[in-house]
């Protein structure tokens, strides 16, 4: 990601990578890929122990994994609330036919893509 380009195909980015996003299956070989270690070697050092944050999603069914960018540098996704009613909107109202209250919440969110370049997708084994 450190190698991505601007829109003029020249000036580079420098993307750091910050998130490691997988599925349930691949949780466990995620945790083990970015353990820190104590290496006895230099050839032992794991180059992503503490570079990327773990994060697992149980709707990634199969062995795909992404990658975000740090949301500091570049962005890949935004969201924002329907007319800056940010948080639950709450509504109540006193109920005739009992002795009580009615309640009712809802949340006006939306999410969307900014810049492709701050993902990186791996479909995982074919």
């Amino acid at each position: 990601m450190r190698g991505v380009t601007g829109l003029d195909g020249k000036t580079l980015i420098n993307v750091t990578p910050k998130f490691l996003l997988v599925g349930p299956e691949l949780e466990s070989a995620a945790e083990r890929l970015l353990a820190s270690i104590y290496p006895a070697t230099v050839d032992d050092v794991n180059a992503f122990g503490s570079k990327l944050s773990l994060l697992v999603e149980p709707r990634i069914t199969d062995e795909r994994w992404y990658v975000f960018a740090d949301p500091a540098r570049l962005a890949a996704i935004q969201y924002g609330y329907l007319s800056s009613a940010q948080g639950v909107q709450i509504q109540r109202a006193e109920a005739w036919s009992t002795l009580g209250l009615k309640f009712r919440a809802w949340l006006d969110f939306g999410a969307g893509w900014l810049d492709w370049r701050a993902a990186y997708l791996n479909e995982g084994a074919a």
